[in-house]
């Protein structure tokens, strides 16, 4: 048996969006960089000395895994 998952409230992931988005454009909308993905986010790669290169990758990697 095959069991879903119960789809996220967009006014919850909204809060949370902006809870990690570091990034503000000129009309308020907030945008969240790999590294607020990565670090803030999913709390990887939170080393002082961080090389911000790698969190970017890492992400990409991950899409790329996923995408087959």
């Amino acid at each position: 048996m095959v069991q879903s998952t119960k789809r996220a409230d967009p006014n919850e992931l909204k809060v949370i969006f902006q809870k990690y988005s570091s990034v503000v454009d000129k009309d308020g909308e907030r945008f969240m960089t790999p590294s607020d993905f990565v670090q803030k986010f999913l709390g990887l790669h939170t080393q002082i000395h961080h090389n911000p290169k790698l969190c970017s990758c890492w992400l990409e990697w991950q899409i790329l895994q996923r995408m087959g």
